[in-house]
């Protein structure tokens, strides 16, 4: 279902979820990177001499150095869009879009979800809390639960940060092919999955 627009919105409430396109790239195995990363797999292979031979080791090449790269010139516009037009912090966008994007869901879910550290998230909360952004409300089939709903002021919020990402998405994919984008979601979807194997969060 859609979180469509002109819906009456109430204060922790259940919402629909938003467009399945946008849930999907926000699904822990896509997070914090993004299509640009072609552009610097395309400076080099990585099974150049660089990569397997110590003494000709190339940092400019080296994997995560790449994929941090792409992900920082990728993305900076989109998060500098939200903080000048709404005063967020990237972790405060990240928290908003998955209530969104997921509904109800608790800090320690979204924190599972976004793979953030509970405590920035937790500090997320209090802020957007604070502007009345999401609010809270009681689990009646486990009090120990405080489940997070977006306020109609936080959900006017989210509608904007999603119109925002998927237009600068689809600016980032105007040269690349349908092709390459499912090979880049593959590849990054299972690095990512390589990568957190027995990290313990």
């Amino acid at each position: 279902m859609h979180r469509g627009r002109g819906r009456k919105v109430r204060d922790c409430g259940t919402h629909p979820a938003a467009p399945k396109s946008l849930a999907r790239r926000l699904d822990p195995l896509h997070d914090h990177v993004t299509s640009a990363t072609i552009v610097a797999m395309n400076r080099g292979s990585m099974t150049d001499r660089s990569m397997t031979d110590p003494s000709h080791f190339d940092f400019s090449l080296f994997l995560p150095y790449m994929l941090e790269q792409a992900a920082e010139a990728s993305g900076h516009r989109f998060f500098s869009l939200a903080k000048d037009r709404h005063a967020l912090l990237a972790t405060d966008g990240q928290v908003l879009l998955h209530l969104g994007l997921y509904g109800r869901l608790t800090a320690q879910e979204i924190s599972t979800r976004a793979a953030l550290h509970k405590t920035k998230v937790s500090r997320s909360v209090q802020r957007l809390e604070g502007r009345n952004f999401v609010c809270r409300s009681a689990d009646e089939t486990d009090r120990r639960r405080e489940p997070l709903d977006l306020t109609p002021t936080g959900q006017t919020v989210f509608e904007d940060l999603q119109d925002a990402a998927l237009a600068h998405e689809a600016e980032l994919l105007r040269d690349i092919s349908t092709t390459d984008l499912a090979t880049l979601r593959n590849i990054l979807s299972r690095l990512t999955a390589n990568g957190r194997k027995g990290i313990r969060t």
